[in-house]
């Protein structure tokens, strides 16, 4: 069973998204998190189907960025014996639910799920009732994107906890993430501003985040290079989905409201033109395949990676004295 839930927008990760939902507190949104834990700041390299990705990683992000608000967390392992009472227990204890890595393809709320092959998804788990779990999923990926509460039976609720991802290769499915709620904590602009700055010097001090998007393009244009027809449909759809649906568009619209000098909104802004370019060109391609189309996506996203560098750049300019 599913429902949708009145949201103006749907949070961008289900891990960090999950993370504030159960924090229950407006002045610590998602962007915080991402400010905090280096979530602005891209990563590329391949999936767990061998296919080439940009975008940040994750987990830590979500951590790190509840150690720097020093907000207290643990870790629960769950058995395969799984006790759905000491499951009620904890939602008792942690009363904005638990977050839990599953299996998504045992997540039967969403026929979404049923029909994709099954990948690590954070969910919150609310409370164990009636013979049901009730949970709150930050992020169904539709065309658009939403937010939704929803109910799982006993039978596959464990499927979805315990029965594990492949390409888990981190080991996240099998633990619980309990969160205590920080209600009274808030993120002041000092604080924000030096988190901007510490951002910008890691990104010019490391190249897995400067190098980022001219590696994308490599990989992508290798991979084409190899590919038959129908696998340049799927990289361009994965296109696509990492810059409009997943990633880069929606984390650069986050990044609106972390400063307000004119000058980085004026590059926001232009920076997220090029990347709905993108995400407009190789949408076409993934249905009708064009030479011409991709190499324009290539060239675009040559454009997208010197924007980002002169983002960054500029955050720096502003605050000269902070310069790597």
């Amino acid at each position: 069973m599913q429902w949708r839930e009145a949201v103006v927008k749907p949070y961008i990760n289900c891990f960090t998204g999950a993370i504030v939902h159960t924090l229950d507190n407006p002045n610590i949104q998602e962007s915080s998190l991402m400010l905090l834990g280096k979530g602005y700041l891209l990563i590329s390299g391949y999936d767990e189907y061998g296919l080439p990705e940009i975008t940040f990683p994750v987990q830590v992000c979500g951590e790190t960025a509840l150690k720097d608000l020093c907000i207290k967390f643990s870790h629960y392992s769950l058995t395969s014996n799984l006790n759905f009472d000491d499951l009620q227990a904890l939602c008792e204890r942690y009363i904005h639910g638990v977050i839990a890595w599953t299996n998504s393809a045992h997540l039967s709320y969403s026929s979404l799920y049923s029909i994709n092959l099954g990948y690590l998804h954070s969910i919150v788990i609310k409370k164990v009732a009636n013979e049901k779990i009730h949970v709150f999923d930050p992020l169904v990926v539709d065309i658009p994107p939403y937010s939704t509460c929803g109910e799982l039976s006993l039978e596959n609720a464990k499927m979805a906890l315990t029965n594990i991802v492949k390409t888990d290769t981190a080991n996240l499915m099998g633990k619980l993430l309990l969160v205590e709620p920080a209600p009274r904590l808030y993120l002041n602009e000092n604080k924000k501003l030096q988190s901007l700055i510490k951002l910008a010097n890691n990104f010019f001090q490391n190249d897995i985040y400067l190098d980022a998007i001219k590696h994308y393009i490599k990989i992508n244009e290798e991979a084409y290079a190899k590919a038959d027809d129908e696998l340049k449909k799927t990289l361009s759809r994965r296109i696509f989905d990492h810059a409009q649906v997943l990633y880069i568009i929606p984390l650069l619209q986050m990044m609106r409201f972390e400063t307000t000098s004119l000058k980085l909104q004026e590059l926001l802004e232009e920076e997220i033109t090029e990347w709905k370019s993108v995400a407009m060109m190789a949408l076409k391609n993934s249905k009708i395949l064009s030479d011409r189309v991709f190499n324009k996506i290539i060239l675009t996203l040559n454009k997208c990676a010197q924007m980002r560098y002169e983002y960054w750049d500029w955050i720096l300019n502003e605050n000269s004295h902070n310069r790597r």
